[in-house]
């Protein structure tokens, strides 16, 4: 097997771009693309203005995140359905973050279940494709007021 070299001018930037917004992480979007997960973070150092929907993505999960500190998990699931526009798919997985939020404040579960529910909420979350406002979402502002 021969091996391939990339540049940057074979794969314009708003395919990159698309990829990284519509894969769940970088090397889903390297696959995506056809390119080796290494080369993809190379051009993201290269031109860092290839890093907006990483960025936008994290800063989406960290608001949420953030959100769920302060809110108890039912109220937390209405803010959500509340702010975006999700599928019957992304309900769900909202249905099954919300009761792993209420798992790991829960005082009669141990704390080896509690654990395991906080990992599985960050996992559910990090799955919502809660950016905004690509791919026709809204987001509304006070999710993040409300406490």
């Amino acid at each position: 097997m021969t091996k391939r070299t990339w540049t940057r001018r074979t794969v314009p930037d708003d395919a990159i771009r698309k990829a990284l917004r519509t894969a769940g992480s970088v090397s889903g979007a390297a696959r995506t693309l056809g390119v080796n997960r290494s080369t993809l973070h190379r051009w993201l150092q290269a031109d860092t203005s290839l890093q907006e929907p990483v960025r936008e993505r994290d800063a989406a999960v960290q608001r949420a995140t953030d959100a769920a500190r302060n809110m108890d998990p039912k109220a937390w699931a209405r803010a959500i359905e509340a702010a975006y526009v999700l599928t019957d798919t992304e309900c769900v997985l909202l249905d099954l973050a919300c009761r792993a939020l209420e798992l790991t404040r829960d005082a009669a579960a141990k704390p080896s279940e509690q654990l395991a529910a906080m990992a599985r909420f960050q996992a559910l979350v990090k799955d919502l494709d809660l950016e905004a406002p690509q791919h026709g979402k809204t987001q509304n502002r006070q999710l993040y007021a409300v406490k």
